[in-house]
């Protein structure tokens, strides 16, 4: 099969509000941004599909993951027969979290659905799971076939665009947010990586206290759970006892409990239901949205015990115009009006931070 030059390009996704709790089957408001991961094929006469130089490392499993997860699709013959060459490039650092994973089994996926469509009788069944919906899940089985950790919300954050509430589930709910105005930084300090980890280390402890929950109360949801319930639920199920204390990193003040986990994602996800009222109503309230960005932040702090912005960079973005700095990944989110992006960037750089403005996605794009 033959196909001509193809590009497609997957954002990169900011989850808002509720990052990581997947795993407790809570939701996530999330932004598709306007960087992201963009797959490059170019047509050749044998040898498949072959990665260029400079691949990230999860797309050669990705790649060997596709015939499984294209067969039930009866695709799996004609990408046996497609050649190409696969040039990605990708434009999402990993501090960041803003779903490169997930952004790349997008794109690839897109990409060999288009050059699939090349076959006229291929066209209809490539064309229908490029719908993006419908993308976006099949980028979730494929990161779940190559064994990349789940990523449904992410996937589908790439696939959509725009901005949405995610609520996790055998059919994910997805609801449609207006995209919020202003501008993001994004603040990498210098121990990003190691925050990075400890965020990531916190999360599967979240996910083992859901499970040891669920192991003990079967029927368990904690998305309509009352705080109040949610508090006498713990004090019916202690923590179970563990083996001495891990030493602590040098950018966490403390260990916290299960509870003090657990509880601080119920607050996290008040503060999204919270946040998406906001951006339901007219007009906007950029102020408020900022002051939920904050109190998230602080939230996750409860949780992963890690410490805020210095205060000499809280004070330089406050006065550049911020208002709110969150939390993600291994790095900081500053949120503040679109007239003052060039501001906060120079406020953060002068006081040492290494900073990125964002640009939110509003609609799909297709190479």
């Amino acid at each position: 099969m033959t196909a001509a030059l193809l590009r497609s390009f997957a954002p990169g996704r900011l989850a808002l509000f509720g990052h990581g709790h997947e795993p407790l089957r809570l939701a996530t408001l999330s932004a598709a941004i306007e960087r992201g991961v963009t797959v490059e094929f170019t047509p050749r006469a044998e040898g498949g599909l072959a990665l260029g130089s400079g691949a990230p490392e999860a797309a050669p499993r990705l790649l060997a993951a596709l015939p499984a997860i294209l067969a039930p699709l009866d695709l799996a013959a004609a990408l046996a027969a497609l050649h190409g060459a696969l040039r990605i490039d990708d434009a999402l650092p990993e501090t960041w979290e803003a779903g490169a994973t997930a952004a790349l089994a997008v794109a690839l996926l897109d990409v060999v659905l288009a050059a699939l469509r090349s076959d006229p009788e291929l066209a209809a069944t490539a064309a229908r799971w490029r719908e993006p919906r419908r993308l976006g899940e099949l980028a979730g089985a494929l990161l779940a076939a190559s064994g990349e950790p789940a990523a449904t919300e992410a996937a589908l954050a790439s696939a959509l665009h725009g901005t949405h509430h995610f609520q996790p589930g055998a059919t994910p709910f997805v609801q449609p947010l207006p995209t919020p105005s202003g501008t993001l930084l994004v603040i990498e300090p210098p121990d990003a990586a190691a925050r990075l980890a400890i965020v990531r280390s916190q999360r599967e402890r979240v996910a083992r206290d859901g499970e040891q929950l669920r192991a003990a109360v079967p029927d368990l949801e904690l998305a309509p759970l009352a705080f109040d319930a949610a508090w006498n639920l713990l004090l019916d199920h202690p923590e179970p006892a563990t083996a001495g204390a891990a030493a602590l990193p040098a950018a966490t003040v403390g260990t916290a409990t299960r509870d003090e986990r657990l509880l601080a994602a119920l607050q996290q996800r008040d503060l999204l239901l919270a946040a998406g009222r906001v951006l339901a109503s007219a007009p906007f309230d950029a102020a408020h949205f900022g002051e939920l960005l904050e109190r998230d932040a602080a939230a996750q702090r409860e949780a992963t015990r890690l410490t805020g912005p210095p205060a000499a960079l809280r004070a330089a973005l406050e006065r550049a115009g911020a208002l709110g700095i969150g939390e993600h990944g291994g790095a900081w989110l500053a949120y503040g009006r679109s007239d003052d992006a060039a501001r906060l960037v120079e406020a953060a750089r002068a006081v040492g931070g290494a900073a990125t403005a964002v640009t939110l996605s509003a609609s799909p794009r297709r190479g």
